[in-house]
């Protein structure tokens, strides 16, 4: 295990882990990583890494590791876009990107996660709209989104979502009650927007947090 998050290290990543042909976790998330790194993530063979980053941006050769199992390079300086190379992680569980400087639009390719369970791409500066593919993540348990800055519609499609637990919407400019309403029928929720808590709690899912942009300035039930 090579570890090196949630210490504030700043600087370039170290060529020297190119070297490290059998590592199963290099953890690098919660850094302020700067300059440009040399580690090339296919060097580590046929084992998942836990964290593979590199400075700038998030590489796209990171599709090419078939066994990743977890990606998280969050909590670091990250610009770009999301590469829709990652969508072909098709061992991949969880995806943790957020607390980034990512922008442009979500890759439609993602939903082609089959075994994901986690997808947390807040705190970013992402655009555009929700892509309806999302919908086919039959595993996924957390999709958070919240706090960039996507448009459009809530995708019905999310409503197929069978296992989801956490929904994080807040802190975008998304529109379209009535497709949230819809994907909560029969389920009632509360926003607590004393203390502007984003927070909404159902019964069948854990945590949605669903208080964002033009659809609510104040929270309120939605029952249906």
């Amino acid at each position: 295990m090579c570890e090196g998050g949630w210490r504030g290290d700043v600087g370039s990543i170290p060529g020297e882990l190119g070297g490290l042909g059998k590592v199963q976790i290099v953890r690098l998330d919660g850094n302020k990583l700067t300059g440009e790194g040399e580690w090339n993530p296919l060097r580590s063979g046929n084992n998942p890494a836990h964290d593979a980053v590199e400075s700038g941006s998030i590489p796209e050769a990171l599709g090419a590791l078939s066994v990743l199992k977890v990606l998280a390079v969050h909590d670091n300086k990250l610009t770009g876009s999301i590469p829709r190379e990652l969508g072909g992680l098709g061992k991949l569980e969880q995806l943790w990107l957020n607390g980034n400087e990512l922008s442009g639009s979500i890759p439609g390719e993602l939903g082609g996660l089959g075994k994901v369970q986690i997808v947390r791409l807040d705190g970013n500066k992402l655009t555009g709209s929700i892509p309806e593919a999302l919908g086919a993540l039959s595993e996924l348990k957390v999709l958070a989104m919240h706090d960039n800055k996507l448009t459009g519609s809530i995708p019905r499609e999310l409503g197929g979502l069978g296992k989801l637990e956490q929904l994080w919407l807040y802190g975008n400019e998304l529109t379209g009650k009535g497709e949230l309403t819809s994907m909560l029928r029969g389920i009632s929720a509360y926003c607590d927007a004393l203390f502007g808590d984003p927070l909404c709690v159902f019964e069948s899912l854990s945590w949605i947090g669903a208080c964002y942009g033009a659809l609510a300035q104040v929270c309120s039930w939605f029952v249906t």
